[in-house]
């Protein structure tokens, strides 16, 4: 719940700065002097100066820097809107991202981040202390021998470019000898052996591991396709829902909520403690006024999409005191199809549901 506030507030957040933004710039825009008009008076400056003169020269080059004022102006203006397009542009690249959470099978990117940022957290404290030491004792042994480690920021900069594996022999090591010659390369095999070949590994296993985890986790998702199949599925189930009038979604999610509740609220000890919760499609008829072929249409439809028998059939009492033998699960999901779609008695079936 705090994960679905704090995503809803950056997309209140996100939404209101897509709609200011847009009214500031086009605001400011028609404020500006249209640059045809700068460029006339510009040019005016000087074809407009009645002599030579050194109080008609010095009228001139003052309405030449006015002008070029008024052009800087807007250059700068200019500027400070493209930095904050960029910003926006950013914001809804990270609302993009966090949008990709509406399906558990796009969710890979996020859900990985979020599984590996406990271990992250740490890696990178780790990661940013040796960084750092590495850094300075490269500028304070090296700094007065190569120019790349002369001082800290540079050595920071020489050390990421060495972590991208752009070089590993600096510029200005032929030149050094003996006891600088040693340190340097001290230096050079200690930051690939640490960082370069574990600390970067330990990264990649973490993400790799956390991928996994969510991967796996997919994997056991019941009522969930493909992030295509649902989409499509989307149609089939607004044609259902128009033509069969089937009850809207928050309908039949707060029916289905307060019918758990009771579920939920069954005394232990009871014939009834541990079992899966039943809803009886005649009580969802009764709820919902639907007719028995909306609800058997309905229970096939759930019974479609889903990997695991989400709907059980009672079977007629034709046998007495006997119970009637189960049928396998494979052979449950074609039960319930064959009955629902010969206009089966709706009072024999009940759908049976983890939600």
């Amino acid at each position: 719940e705090k994960y679905n506030l704090g995503l809803m507030l950056y997309e209140i957040i996100s939404r209101i700065v897509l709609l200011v933004y847009p009214l500031i710039l086009l605001i400011t825009w028609a404020q500006q002097v249209p640059m045809s008009h700068e460029y006339d008076l510009l040019l005016q400056t000087f074809l407009n100066n009645e002599g030579m003169d050194e109080a008609h020269l010095h009228h001139s080059v003052a309405e030449y820097f006015k002008v070029k004022s008024v052009i800087y102006e807007e250059a700068s203006w200019l500027e400070r809107h493209r930095v904050a397009a960029y910003v926006v542009l950013y914001v809804q690249f990270l609302q993009m991202v966090l949008a990709f959470t509406v399906h558990p099978r796009v969710a890979m990117l996020t859900s990985t981040v979020q599984k590996a940022l406990y271990n992250m957290m740490h890696f990178f404290f780790v990661f940013a202390i040796l960084f750092l030491m590495l850094a300075f004792m490269a500028n304070f042994l090296l700094g007065g021998r190569i120019h790349i480690f002369g001082t800290f920021g540079s050595a920071c900069s020489a050390q990421v470019r060495m972590l991208f594996g752009e070089f590993i022999y600096a510029d200005g090591v032929e030149v050094l000898s003996g006891t600088a010659l040693v340190m340097y390369w001290l230096y050079a095999v200690s930051f690939m052996l640490i960082v370069f070949f574990t600390l970067l590994n330990f990264f990649l296993a973490i993400i790799v591991d956390a991928f996994v985890e969510v991967k796996d986790n997919c994997s056991q998702l019941r009522c969930t396709q493909s992030f295509f199949e649902d989409l499509c599925s989307m149609a089939g189930t607004l044609y259902l829902q128009r033509r069969y009038k089937l009850p809207a979604s928050k309908r039949l999610v707060k029916f289905l909520s307060e019918s758990l509740k009771g579920f939920e609220a069954v005394p232990k000890g009871s014939e009834s403690e541990g079992k899966p919760p039943l809803f009886s499609a005649e009580a969802i008829r009764s709820e919902f006024g639907l007719e028995e072929s909306a609800v058997c249409h309905w229970l096939c439809r759930i019974e479609s999409m889903s990997s695991v028998p989400l709907v059980h059939v009672q079977y007629p009492d034709d046998v007495d005191d006997e119970e009637p033998p189960k049928p396998a699960p494979d052979e449950t999901k074609e039960v319930v199809e064959v009955q629902v779609g010969h206009d089966a008695n709706i009072a024999n079936i009940e759908p049976i549901t983890h939600i």
